[in-house]
């Protein structure tokens, strides 16, 4: 039995060493690599019909060109203190789907190295803003701008979504100091918490809703829970 023992701590010093070692000649990452990542063509939702893949054309025999060109020209919100979403885009693109009159457009841009603080960078001008959490997927914000109904929030690869960075701090402080992760940063491979996050912007024309206003963030909020379990099982990897 000692003998056992002996053998069993002798190689948990050499592992411990190993790793001492790696981590002296090799430094801890404090810059990650990212691998590149293209945003797929499509991602089904049930209770919506595709109007187009791509960020800037939409061609469909059933909308009209005059509610096409609105939708592209108003769909993009002026975030005029983007600066303190501190991050980068890696990779975006923009989704579009009809029911009925009424169309949703979504914008996704995959940040790296974020705080992902989007309550900071909402518009002043925004109406009825609020922010909601899901018992299943996390936080998210909904606001009035434009004419216009939107939903938006950022999720991470673990933990639940977040459109503050107190919450995106905790969510990382918490998700992230898993023992599979300690061994890479440890050795320089990556950095300990991870600064990833799908910053999804859903949004909607309130005129398609008339005074049902409600409706439309009902609907969005619809959408993007289906639209969240796609992104759990579908995010991209580090």
């Amino acid at each position: 039995m000692n003998t056992l023992r002996i053998v069993l701590l002798v190689a948990i010093g050499l592992g411990l060493s190993g790793v001492t070692a790696s981590s002296i000649t090799q430094p801890i990452a404090t810059v990650p690599t990212y691998t590149n990542f293209s945003f797929p063509d499509s991602i089904p939702l049930d209770e919506w019909s595709p109007v187009s893949p791509s960020s800037d054309n939409v061609t469909n025999g059933n909308i009209t060109e005059e509610i096409t060109n609105r939708v592209l020209a108003d769909h993009e919100v002026n975030y005029q203190d983007a600066g303190s979403l501190v991050g980068e885009t890696l990779s975006q693109q923009r989704y579009q789907y009809q029911q009925g009159q009424a169309l949703l457009t979504i914008n996704i841009r995959y940040l790296i190295e974020t705080n992902s603080d989007l309550k900071s960078i909402i518009p002043a001008q925004a109406r009825q803003s609020q922010v909601k959490r899901s018992p299943e997927h996390g936080f998210y914000y909904l606001f009035e701008y434009d004419g216009n109904a939107y939903l938006t929030t950022c999720q991470s690869q673990r933990g639940p979504t977040t459109v503050t960075a107190d919450q995106f701090s905790r969510s990382r402080m918490r998700h992230d100091a898993a023992a599979s992760r300690l061994l890479p940063w440890l050795q320089g491979k990556s950095t300990l918490g991870d600064q990833r996050c799908l910053w999804t912007q859903m949004s909607v024309s309130l005129e398609n809703y008339g005074s049902r206003s409600a409706l439309a963030y009902e609907a969005m909020e619809t959408a993007w829970h289906e639209w969240t379990n796609w992104w759990t099982v579908n995010f991209p990897e580090a």
